[in-house]
């Protein structure tokens, strides 16, 4: 007789998968974060949790976060969703901005100097 091992249905189990999803991805200091599992629904080789995620030692400051798993073999992993773009590997805030004075303004619009208070 032989027995089937499975990944636990334990929200333990389930915090280690989003830990390690979240070790793997560039932009995350995974390290620096507090991750906690507030609910989660098993529904045999998938699981439906709702994570809390904020900086270490700040205590209710994180927010929350929806993943889906998939068991495989005897631990869970996060599953990624359908059509997500992949992980942000640099900040789209740190783009310089456009120098030629179009760079997406509406139709119209007067150019803007690439430095400020220089025509």
């Amino acid at each position: 007789m032989t027995s089937c091992a499975k990944a636990p249905q334990t929200k333990d189990a389930v915090k280690q998968a989003i830990v390690d999803y979240l070790a793997k991805r560039d932009d995350m200091m995974a390290s620096s974060m507090d991750v906690e599992v507030v609910s989660v629904d098993f529904k045999e080789k998938e699981a439906e949790a709702v994570a809390s995620i904020g900086p270490k030692g700040s205590p209710g400051s994180g927010i929350k976060i929806s993943y889906t798993l998939e068991a495989e073999g005897v631990k869970w992993v996060v599953k990624k969703k359908p059509g997500a773009a992949p992980a942000a590997t640099t900040n789209p805030h740190s783009a310089p901005a456009p120098t030629d004075g179009g760079g997406g303004l509406p139709a119209g619009h007067p150019p803007v100097p690439a430095t400020p208070g220089k025509p």
